[in-house]
């Protein structure tokens, strides 16, 4: 019997595909049990938001365009999210003000949503898509160092915006946490993470604040109709995701390496099927615009993927290897972590990738608790978890 839950919720998402749609099966689920749910969006997740029963209001954005690119540049990602929130924030503060939520919800990018519930004394959950850094002294705070320290050193020119925006937004809306770390990872009373903990590098670090739903992307509801069974022979399935996909050499070299082969690759990009009359395409590569990647996982041999926290949770779901080759600094702590309990590769470009899938396609041994552990979902405990805040709020 599902849960009964009575209150307003408002959900501020930051508008990227890897972002929303683990979130949306908590959504769903909110609204299912009696929740009335806002979800804050650009216009392009409407569809999403109704899907789940959510109301939807646009962000009032002006002439700010939410670039999720610069998500692999930290000082200019810390710029846009402080300018997004400068835009918006008088207008979120008046709505939520009339609207009167019981909680709210907000992803660990949307520091605007912190804010509202901060300003306006309201309890708070955040959702965390990618690692996140418990502290300065984390594994996880290290490791993004490494991977984007020589990066920042070319952004210094954002320096100057950030901290003039730091300033304006502590004067006008007298919050204090309020440094990079604090824009870019925003914590609440509940954290949730939408992956299992194995990957998170400060796991055992983490408090009774922290809580690993698990994979929830796996329960997301296929919005378009697929007539593709994925009923294929030795089949590899190549994905970049839905924002760093665009690198022409890697293509090209992934067309070259398997034409020809006795695999059946199966390429998502929608971005490569608009210009597929390019190549000289053998019968065994398939480019399609969009995938049901749920039903290829269950098919699949081997995935190859550039390592988005999703895509390597549904695979991992289903029993299926990967030869990560990552696109920007997060993929790249996302595929070192998955490659930790053995299951999945890092690879750096596609010279002699053939011959990587064939070994490792050869080699591979599911590991049945491995699977069963990127199954469990545990949406009953965090809706325990959110009805505790609600009834808190209602005292």
């Amino acid at each position: 019997m599902k849960r009964q839950l009575t209150g307003t919720i408002i959900f501020y998402s930051t508008p990227a595909y890897g972002h929303v749609n683990p979130v949306l099966p908590v959504l769903r689920e909110l609204s299912e049990s009696g929740c009335r749910v806002i979800f804050y969006g650009t216009e392009e997740f409407r569809p999403a938001a109704e899907s789940v029963r959510a109301e939807f209001i646009e962000y009032e954005l002006g002439d700010i365009v939410f670039d999720t690119t610069v998500g692999s540049r930290l000082l200019e990602l810390t710029e846009l999210i402080q300018r997004f929130t400068l835009r918006v924030l008088d207008g979120l503060l008046h709505c939520a003000g009339e609207l009167s939520p019981d909680l709210i919800i907000f992803d660990t990018l949307a520091f605007w949503g912190r804010a509202v519930s901060e300003i306006l004394h309201i309890s708070s959950v955040s959702i965390n898509t990618i690692i996140t850094v418990p502290s300065v002294f984390s594994r996880a705070f290290l490791m993004y160092t490494m991977r984007f320290s020589a990066g920042c050193v070319r952004e210094l020119k954002f320096l100057p915006s950030v901290w003039q925006n730091n300033r304006i937004i502590k004067r006008r809306y007298k919050i204090t946490k309020a440094a990079l770390l604090d824009i870019l990872m925003n914590k609440a009373e509940l954290n949730v993470y939408t992956y299992p903990g194995l990957l998170h590098p400060d796991k055992s670090r983490m408090t009774g604040r922290d809580f690993f739903l698990g994979p929830s992307s796996l329960l997301r509801e296929t919005t378009f109709s697929d007539p593709d069974d994925y009923d294929y022979k030795n089949m590899i399935y190549v994905s970049l995701g839905t924002v760093f996909n665009s690198s022409e050499k890697f293509w090209q070299g992934i067309i070259k390496e398997f034409s020809g082969t006795d695999f059946t690759v199966i390429i998502s990009s929608s971005l490569l099927f608009d210009k597929q009359d390019k190549y000289d395409l053998t019968e065994n590569i398939i480019i399609k615009k969009y995938t049901d990647q749920q039903a290829v996982m269950k098919k699949a041999r081997l995935f190859i993927s550039a390592g988005g926290m999703n895509s390597i949770c549904e695979a991992a779901a289903n029993g299926v290897p990967c030869l990560i080759c990552p696109q920007q600094g997060e993929q790249a702590i996302n595929a070192k972590m998955l490659q930790k309990p053995g299951l999945g590769i890092v690879i750096h470009g596609t010279e002699g990738i053939q011959k990587k899938a064939r070994e490792l396609t050869e080699s591979y041994t599911a590991d049945e608790r491995l699977i069963r552990e990127f199954n469990d979902i545990r949406m009953n405990e965090l809706m325990e978890k959110l009805e505790a805040l609600l009834n808190r709020n209602n005292e």
